[in-house]
């Protein structure tokens, strides 16, 4: 395991951080599902991405790429739509990302500001997202969109296979919405 002193916090490659000054291991919050940390340097709160801090660490990130973002000469956003055009990327993308989520501990119940939807059984139990996934086998994206498809009247049978039979979209408890869950309401 590789690790790199960054201002008085020992920087690990999987994500773990050691705070020399108060002689223990950070932890992280999630938000947007990304695990984020708040490092004291020179005595201010600066928040970073866990990932992002990582890279910038320990994948030498190159130089040029905001200049070549300004002068047009990098377009990220084509090579990422380009890379989204490939069905094979887009579900090893969504499954790792899934993946990710869930062991990062981001997805906590009812208690994650990004809970959504209340979805039960013929017997009245109720079930999270994740909990569809590991039913269906399928990764998080396809069960949030087949979701919003069964909210729209849709048949799922991979849902109905599952014994579910309920699921309603909770509105008060979700502050941004998405294209789709505008087209529900």
């Amino acid at each position: 395991m590789a690790c790199k002193d960054f201002h008085g916090y020992t920087v690990y490659d999987d994500g773990k951080i050691y705070s020399t000054k108060t002689d223990k291991f950070l932890k992280f919050d999630c938000y947007s599902s990304y695990a984020k940390v708040t490092l004291r340097i020179d005595k201010k709160p600066v928040r970073y991405s866990v990932h992002r801090l990582i890279a910038y660490l320990f994948c030498n990130p190159p130089e040029n790429n905001r200049r070549a973002r300004k002068k047009g000469i990098n377009d990220i956003s084509q090579s990422n739509s380009t890379r989204w055009e490939d069905e094979n990327f887009r579900k090893s993308t969504a499954k790792n990302i899934s993946k990710g989520q869930i062991k990062s501990g981001c997805f906590a119940g009812k208690n994650n500001p990004r809970y959504r939807f209340e979805i039960v059984d013929a017997e009245g139990k109720e079930y999270m997202m994740s909990d569809l996934v590991n039913l269906t086998g399928k990764s998080l994206t396809w069960v949030y969109n087949h979701i919003i498809k069964f909210l729209n009247g849709e048949n799922v049978s991979e849902f109905k296979n599952c014994g579910m039979v309920s699921i309603k979209y909770l509105k008060s408890k979700v502050n941004r919405l998405s294209k789709a869950e505008k087209q529900v309401e």
